[in-house]
């Protein structure tokens, strides 16, 4: 996950320090899957590859940097 940040009036890639409460759970990095605003301060990810075809939802909040399944 990667945000992309206005900064001095220049546009860079960050990647943001995800919490680790909870376990630390995240997805393994994957291609070919979905992503949607699900919520107020949400983005769902759906499926995708990693080294096989996963089925999987995670749901990724992005004021409190924290990932859930």
């Amino acid at each position: 996950m990667y945000f992309l940040e206005l900064n001095a009036d220049q546009w860079r890639w960050a990647k943001p320090l995800v919490s680790t409460r909870g376990g630390g759970a995240h997805p393994l990095a994957r291609s070919e899957h979905s992503a949607r605003k699900i919520g107020t301060n949400e983005i769902g990810i759906f499926g995708g590859w990693t080294d096989r075809p996963t089925n999987e939802f995670w749901v990724f909040n992005y004021v409190d940097l924290e990932w859930s399944e």
